[in-house]
């Protein structure tokens, strides 16, 4: 399980959800993308929760919530982050996509944390 978080920009809703299935699905260079802004609060962290509406009924909820939240509003759109749990994605990628555990370490902003790759 890679757990990952998204959650409204004012934070008053936030749901948990098991973000594996985008990591099948993902290409390598997303997954590397992923890695490179610290595996969350950048638009490829947001495709992982916005691909999982049709694959998990509490991020269709959360999804839905924050349209109507918008349109209460006025606004055009309601604002959110989506966060992935470095360590369970760290994991999946050593026993899924070994090849790419090189290339997100060149690619990652975290470096001088090599105690997170062994």
């Amino acid at each position: 399980m890679i757990k990952a978080n998204v959650h409204d920009d004012d934070e008053r809703f936030s749901i948990n959800f098991d973000a594996t299935l985008w990591f099948k699905d993902a290409s390598d260079g997303s997954i590397k993308e992923l890695a490179k802004y610290d595996w969350g609060y950048d638009y490829t962290a947001d495709a992982v929760a916005q691909y999982m509406v049709i694959h998990d009924d509490q991020v269709n909820n959360f999804f839905d919530y924050i349209e109507a939240l918008a349109v209460l509003s006025g606004a055009s759109s309601a604002g959110f982050e989506c966060y992935v749990n470095t360590e369970d994605a760290i994991v999946w990628i050593k026993a899924n996509r070994p090849h790419l555990l090189e290339k997100i370490k060149e690619s990652s902003n975290e470096d001088n944390d090599t105690k997170r790759w062994r």
